[in-house]
C-alpha cells in the first residue's frame, strides 16, 4: 500500500470533517491542559480531553451546519469521539516528530550541576540524556510536586542497581533547589 493509499484510505474512514476539526480539538486540548489542568491530580483525566471536547465540536459542528436533527443520534457520539481519536494522533505525532526537545546548554552551570549530582547515581551511558530530560523537566510549567514525582520516577528507571530509592529522594529536593 503506498502513502497515497493510505491517506485516500483515512480520507474515506473520517470524514474531512472529522480530520479538520480535529485538529481544532487538539489546539482546545492543549489549551485546557495548560490553563486549566495545573495540578497533578487533575493532569490523570488529561486522557480523557479530546474525546469529550470531540463529541463537543462535533455536535456545535453539526449545529452550525445546520443539522440540528442528527446532534442526538449515536453517530454524534462516535464521529466526535473519531474526532478525539484523530486530534490524539496528531498530538502524538507533533510531540514525537516536529516538536524539539530542549537540549542542555552545558554552559549553564544549573544544567552541569543537575549532571554532577547524578553523576554516581545513574548509568554512565545514560547520565546526558537523563540530565537532559530532569533539565526539560525542570524548565516546564508544571507544580513542584509533579515535577518531583517526574524526577524521581526518572531516576528510578536509570539508576545503577545498587542505588537505593531511600538514596534517591534527596536528590530530588537537592536538584528542585537548585532551580
Amino acid at each position: 500500500m503506498t502513502v497515497l493509499e493510505i491517506i485516500l484510505d483515512i480520507v474515506h474512514k473520517y470524514s474531512i470533517a472529522i480530520l479538520g476539526l480535529a485538529f481544532l480539538v487538539c489546539g482546545l486540548t492543549a489549551l485546557v491542559k495548560r490553563f486549566l489542568l495545573k495540578s497533578y491530580k487533575l493532569k490523570k483525566f488529561l486522557t480523557f480531553v479530546p474525546f469529550i471536547l470531540g463529541t463537543l465540536v462535533y455536535a456545535l459542528f453539526l449545529l452550525i451546519v445546520g443539522k440540528m436533527s442528527e446532534i442526538i443520534r449515536l453517530e454524534t457520539l462516535y464521529s466526535g469521539f473519531a474526532c478525539g481519536a484523530v486530534a490524539t494522533t496528531y498530538y502524538i505525532v507533533y510531540e514525537q516528530f516536529i516538536r524539539g526537545k530542549t537540549r542542555i546548554d552545558i554552559s549553564d552551570t544549573k544544567a552541569l550541576a543537575v549532571m554532577g549530582i547524578l553523576e554516581r547515581t545513574i548509568i554512565k551511558k545514560d547520565l546526558e540524556a537523563v540530565s537532559n530530560d530532569i533539565y526539560i523537566i525542570l524548565s516546564s510549567d508544571n507544580e513542584e510536586q509533579y515535577k518531583s514525582k517526574e524526577i524521581l520516577n526518572l531516576i528510578i528507571l536509570n539508576k545503577k542497581e545498587d542505588i537505593t530509592e531511600k538514596e534517591i529522594k534527596p536528590l530530588v529536593k537537592l536538584i528542585l533547589k537548585l532551580v
